[in-house]
């Protein structure tokens, strides 16, 4: 709601004012392109969530994609920490509270490769 509805009024004079549009534009086009992929991604790593929400907002994802890639995203996180530290305890969480942040990119990537593998092959 927040990108939907004051992304002009509000968001886009913040970043102007402190030079953030242009890397704004870059994110909004590939949102744009992507949709629910670019959701399902932006889910997965530790970029602030509320990020991933408004650009989603400013850029007009249909709300059941947003949700629909959201849930799918961010259950798969947390289920898999969960699962992990289930499985393997105190050994493995520590282990992801280290290394957290270069897991979550990792998987970014090799998601993001897979895709456009996949795309190419398609």
């Amino acid at each position: 709601m927040i990108g939907q509805y004051a992304f002009e009024s509000v968001g886009a004079p913040i970043l102007a004012a402190n030079g953030g549009m242009e890397a704004f534009d870059s994110l909004a086009g590939r949102f744009r392109e992507m949709g629910a992929e670019a959701v399902l991604i932006a889910a997965l790593t530790p970029v602030p969530y509320k990020l991933v929400t408004i650009t989603a907002g400013a850029v007009q994802i249909a709300l059941p994609v947003f949700i629909g890639a959201s849930i799918v995203g961010r259950g798969a996180r947390f289920f898999a920490v969960a699962g992990l530290i289930a499985w393997k305890g105190k050994t493995i969480a520590d282990f992801i509270e280290r290394w957290f942040e270069v897991l979550s990119v990792a998987f970014a990537v090799l998601l993001v490769g897979g895709l456009i593998f996949v795309k190419g092959v398609l």
